[in-house]
């Protein structure tokens, strides 16, 4: 299983850092997967949105990108799962409403997305935040405690 072999996911550039010797976490696996499918969807249609607005110059350019990112956030005992993209960024206004239950800027969406990755990330005494800039991308990032923390 690749994501590339989904549709949304074939004009992606996808790069992959993981800290070596990181401490590990207690998690549900099933849930924590949950959320990065659910980051990763939300990263691709970005991204497909920015080249939907792009003029042709711009589009034979413009290469779609998803970084993901595991380290060690800073803080003792806790680590950080950062997904990076390069579409088409959020406002203000939407971020600040992206975490609320059945708010979506999608046509088809139902907006429990965000919401219910918000409410695993808190089940595992984590936090999640966003930061985005209109036109530039934006990044999630997960903070979550060490098994050592426990």
């Amino acid at each position: 299983f690749t994501l590339k072999a989904l549709s949304r996911f074939k004009k992606v550039i996808f790069s992959i850092e993981i800290e070596p010797d990181l401490s590990k976490v207690a998690v549900d696996i099933g849930q924590i997967q949950q959320v990065l499918m659910n980051l990763l969807y939300n990263s691709a249609e970005a991204i497909e949105k920015r080249i939907l607005d792009m003029n042709e110059n711009e589009n034979s350019t413009y290469k779609g990108k998803i970084k993901i990112e595991v380290k060690s956030s800073g803080k003792v005992n806790q680590i950080v799962i950062s997904v990076k993209d390069n579409g088409i960024g959020m406002s203000d206004e939407i971020k600040a409403k992206i975490f609320q239950p059945h708010f979506t800027t999608k046509e088809t969406g139902h907006g429990l997305g965000l919401a219910n990755c918000k409410t695993i990330i808190r089940n595992h005494k984590g936090e999640i935040t966003v930061t985005s800039s209109p036109g530039e991308g934006t990044e999630f990032k997960i903070f979550l405690p060490t098994a050592e923390s426990e």
